[in-house]
């Protein structure tokens, strides 16, 4: 069956995995440069700034692929630069979405071990 909205979903899975990867930069920038976890800013409800972190990230993220990709810019800019590519035969649906997935996991649980 067909997706109705290729482009939600498709944009939906680029902020998964740029916001694990921002999360886990993050993450890794406070334990290594200033020693301080995430869950120790706010000892009495430790998920607290977990939760608040990965939301904003994540919503900024979501806010500027949503802004910068419309579909203005795909059709116009994007499809004439790489019709005749031959990475677009080659790289098919289900690889996209593994990877972003696969990136959203490791990069979660890496964070994780580090806070």
């Amino acid at each position: 069956m067909k997706d109705p909205a290729p482009l939600a979903s498709a944009r939906m899975l680029v902020v998964l995995a740029v916001t694990a990867l921002i999360y886990f930069t993050c993450t890794l920038a406070l334990k290594v440069v200033f020693n301080i976890s995430i869950l120790d800013i706010h000892p009495n409800n430790p998920k607290l700034p977990l939760m608040t972190c990965i939301f904003g990230i994540g919503g900024i993220v979501y806010w500027r692929i949503t802004r910068k990709y419309t579909e203005k810019y795909v059709s116009t800019i994007l499809t004439p630069k790489f019709q005749g590519s031959k990475y677009n035969k080659r790289v098919k649906g289900w690889m996209i979405i593994v990877a972003c997935l696969l990136c959203f996991f490791v990069l979660g649980i890496s964070a994780s071990v580090i806070v």
